[in-house]
């Protein structure tokens, strides 16, 4: 290892971490499964999909610790005390990530992580363990894996949007794997983002860059109104003061939503240029199947399609509010009379990937579906040219991405 160069040094060290990570959230959700199979916890509702949210948010943007994964600030490093940089479930990440695989210390960790998680997410469990209505968690750990149990696929299909318009949202568990990596790292930002269909660079206007780069109005200056819908975590200030022609301004922002605190515009910029990035990618697949199938056309597809994004995301036009960044609040209309039928529905669907803590699992997923509204609603002639149905369309190009995925990207 120690000659080895360091590009591939990187990525075998990626591929530890990732092997290990996932074999980690695995033997969590074998245990979280027993447990709930053993207490007869049918009014657990998507028992696994909060588990899930709760170590990814404990692995990559813990609110009391430096991220295990991800980058971070000399600035972040000085808001915590000497010794105080990473919480107890941090450090037990850090341990396993930083053992050889060979030391398989994923079960024994899982068992001190949902100890951990149980006595202060669930309650309920907690209760049971401590009173003696449960076994200890390890005889779990050692009964689980050899069991029947199923432990489901913790997307929970149910509650996510099933089609966008007219156009149908394949549900996640029909995508190839690599079209929905179960682990997250921010080197997929980069232009190539783990596939090799030619360049192709993210895409945001500087309209789009101005809104997220502005000030937003102060607690002091404003009104804030917050949607009661958990899956709709949208922050809308009202400016107390209105313009030099008596106009009302409001200011739209999205918000966590575990704590319902702002996002950072880091964060926000962040995940609108992995959104890009991936559109981009289904552009680019489309043309590989153009040119597969000899197609041609006397114009360029992209430009018609950003330009087009652009508008659906903030336009204002279509009395809609924006995704994000400011607006003028319309003659009569009250702060408390919003409601998420005035986004529009592709803006609802962004909204739900970008405050998703498990967005990277559907960022491919969602671009498809809004790639494809528009293909099917805006160029319906080649649409109908390219494709038979909406079902052709989603077995080719997912075909086409997978097909050319890095090796590390995917996740067998």
């Amino acid at each position: 290892m120690a000659n080895m160069p360091s590009p591939l040094r990187n990525q075998t060290m990626g591929k530890k971490i990732m092997k290990q990570t996932i074999s980690l959230i695995m033997w969590l959700l074998y245990i979280n499964a027993a447990v709930l199979k053993h207490l007869n916890a049918t009014w657990i509702i998507s028992p696994h999909r909060k588990l899930v949210d709760w170590i990814f948010n404990m692995i990559f943007e813990p609110q009391n610790s430096l991220p295990v994964i991800g980058r971070f600030s000399s600035q972040d490093i000085q808001a915590f005390a000497k010794g105080k940089e990473f919480g107890p479930i941090q450090r037990m990440l850090i341990t396993l990530l930083s053992s050889s695989t060979w030391s398989s210390r994923e079960p024994q960790t899982a068992v001190m992580i949902i100890s951990n998680y149980y006595e202060n997410e669930c309650l309920e469990v907690s209760h049971a363990l401590k009173s003696g209505q449960l076994p200890d968690l390890r005889s779990f750990a050692i009964q689980s894996k050899n069991s029947n149990v199923r432990i489901g696929s913790g997307f929970d299909e149910a509650s996510w949007i099933q089609e966008l318009g007219n156009f149908p949202v394949r549900s996640l568990q029909h995508l190839p794997e690599s079209l929905k990596p179960k682990f997250y790292t921010r080197d997929i930002l980069n232009e190539r983002i783990f596939v090799n269909l030619g360049p192709s660079k993210p895409e945001l206007s500087d309209n789009i860059l101005k809104i997220l780069s502005a000030e937003k109005p102060s607690m002091y200056q404003s009104f804030n109104f917050k949607f009661n819908d958990s899956k709709f975590p949208v922050v809308i200030r009202f400016k107390k003061r209105a313009d030099n022609q008596g106009r009302n301004h409001g200011w739209v922002w999205l918000s966590h939503t575990i704590n319902q605190t702002l996002m950072a515009k880091k964060d926000l910029l962040n995940k609108l240029k992995r959104f890009m990035s991936h559109l981009n990618i289904c552009h680019s697949a489309l043309l590989r199947h153009m040119k597969d199938t000899k197609s041609e056309i006397r114009f360029e597809l992209q430009p018609y399609f950003i330009n087009w994004i652009h508008q659906v995301l903030f336009d204002v036009n279509q009395n809609k509010l924006p995704l994000l960044g400011e607006f003028v609040l319309e003659d009569g209309k009250s702060m408390d009379s919003f409601s998420p039928e005035d986004f529009n529905e592709i803006q609802r669907l962004l909204i739900r990937l970008i405050t998703s803590h498990n967005s990277h699992w559907r960022t491919f997923q969602v671009a498809l579906s809004v790639f494809g509204y528009w293909l099917k609603n805006m160029a319906g002639l080649l649409y109908n040219q390219l494709f038979k149905n909406d079902e052709e369309y989603w077995d080719i190009l997912t075909k086409i991405i997978d097909s050319v995925s890095y090796p590390y990207n995917k996740t067998s």
